[in-house]
């Protein structure tokens, strides 16, 4: 079943709403599990022999490619969450030091 336009836009609302209503520690605790995640998916990646870009995993139905792509827009998620907050160029909420 494809999602209509409306129905996309509706459901990415809803996230952003949950995540507006979370305190900093939550946002940031969730960016480090998913930088671990993310690492280890990477690793997985490599050992498995894709050095792909993320646009070609756009096109991949794998599990392993569906994972990282799970990691990316949640990640996503949560940094448009911290530029919500603090402004653009920070990696976490409160964190004293722009950028990465």
């Amino acid at each position: 079943m494809a999602w209509s336009d409306a129905a996309r836009a509706a459901a990415l609302e809803a996230r952003r709403r949950h995540l507006a209503g979370k305190p900093a520690s939550y946002i940031n605790q969730q960016l480090k599990m998913l930088e671990r995640k993310s690492s280890k998916a990477n690793d997985a990646m490599l050992k498995a022999g894709r050095n792909e870009r993320y646009q070609s995993l756009l096109r991949m139905t794998d599990p392993l490619a569906l994972h990282v792509r799970y990691l990316y827009k949640r990640k996503n998620e949560l940094m448009s969450e911290v530029t919500r907050r603090m402004g653009p160029g920070y990696y976490s909420i409160g964190s004293k030091v722009k950028g990465r």
